[in-house]
């Protein structure tokens, strides 16, 4: 078990306090009854679904005709984790002149399945079933469609033993693994007004955790780039409570069909351009993100830049009677941004220097309370506009 902590914004380094505890030694593994590689069964159910666990499996692709899809499927919505299983269905199409039609569906606790030995997953009508090398997807939503086969072209990565552990007693813990960080995508998409043929690419991870994230981070930020032959996958989280100050970070680089980066010794995201959101008041985003990482002799800088919005959710009012949503919000208010953007990535390897550009995705999740995000939050977020 290593400890991985962090002195101020921007980096990670090894810290003194010890509140984040990642799995990526050989003793780790086999406490996870892990090997160095991931196996179809780590695609499965790996927890329980009953109060104070949550678990989720994201898919999202970009296809050539510049629409996108993203699908989610969940064992209850994402501020109910300590509630019941709740089986929850998100979808979400983009028109290629960005234009985002949204839909979702929670079933009953007896229509939801999932296997433990391979992704095999179920909500309703809808389902995904995977091996990590391909995965069929039928999703049946109320107003939105989609029959998609995806096919890993970078092989399955994870951080360690794919675990972050929050204490000493390795009880509180995130997951994520990721079968696809990049592969092919095809099928059909179903508009309101009618279906269409797509190919393209496409990405894939699974999430699941037994403590409440909203006590754990402060926010977060997620993204991925892929340009030619390189694909690179970041999260740098924002701790809160007793973590308070410290982050998180967990970075990978492959170049082709080969991962060149699983942990990178020397880490950070850095945002600038803080700006307010026009549409939900209160609220900032970074206009630019700055990934730095290296391990051993390589070195990767990626930019990202004049970003849109594919996705804001007010996710308290979303989930909440209104007359509960007043009354939580002065103490938890999860809101939620996905972006597209431009990114440029400069990347040294063996001794080989190159640069790659082309378009992202970055997602930033934050817990704010009643002020959103204060003068304080702004600091550490990164420099105002």
């Amino acid at each position: 078990m290593r400890e991985r902590g962090d002195a101020g914004a921007g980096g990670t380094s090894g810290a003194a306090r010890r509140h984040f505890f990642l799995t990526d030694t050989p003793e780790m593994l086999a406490r996870e009854s892990l090997g160095p590689e991931m196996e179809s069964r780590e695609d499965g159910l790996r927890q329980g679904t009953g109060k104070g666990n949550i678990e989720w499996w994201y898919f999202d692709a970009k296809f050539d005709d510049g629409s996108k899809a993203v699908v989610v499927f969940l064992t209850k919505p994402m501020i109910e984790g300590s509630g019941p299983l709740k089986p929850k269905l998100e979808i979400t199409f983009t028109r290629p002149n960005g234009e985002e039609i949204r839909d979702w569906a929670i079933c009953a606790p007896e229509d939801f399945r999932a296997g433990a030995e391979r992704c095999d997953l179920g909500i309703g009508e809808s389902s995904a079933v995977g091996d990590l090398e391909t995965y069929e997807l039928r999703i049946r939503g109320s107003k939105l469609k989609a029959d998609l086969r995806f096919h890993r072209i970078v092989p399955s990565w994870r951080s360690g033993a794919g675990k972050v552990y929050f204490d000493e007693g390795l009880k509180d813990y995130l997951g994520w693994v990721v079968p696809i960080p990049h592969g092919s995508v095809e099928g059909t998409l179903y508009w309101p007004e009618g279906e269409r043929r797509v190919a393209g690419s496409g990405y894939h991870d699974h999430n699941w955790g037994n403590c409440p994230i909203e006590k754990v981070f402060d926010y977060w930020f997620w993204g991925r780039v892929h340009s030619g032959g390189l694909t690179a996958l970041f999260f740098d989280g924002l701790g809160a409570g007793r973590r308070k100050g410290e982050r998180l970070g967990l970075f990978m680089l492959a170049k082709d069909d080969r991962i060149v980066v699983r942990e990178a010794s020397d880490y950070g995201v850095a945002p600038s351009r803080i700006v307010a959101d026009e549409v939900r008041h209160g609220r900032n985003f970074p206009r630019e993100l700055t990934v730095r990482a290296r391990s051993g002799a390589t070195q990767v800088e990626i930019g990202l830049s004049e970003p849109r919005i594919m996705e804001r959710d007010d996710m308290l009012g979303g989930a909440a009677p209104l007359w509960l949503a007043a009354l939580l919000r002065p103490f938890v208010n999860p809101w939620y941004y996905r972006f597209a953007a431009r990114f440029e990535a400069r990347v040294s390897v063996e001794g080989s220097a190159e640069t790659a550009r082309g378009e992202g995705v970055y997602e930033l999740m934050a817990f704010g309370k009643a002020s959103e995000l204060g003068p304080a939050e702004r600091k550490a977020l990164g420099r105002d506009a």
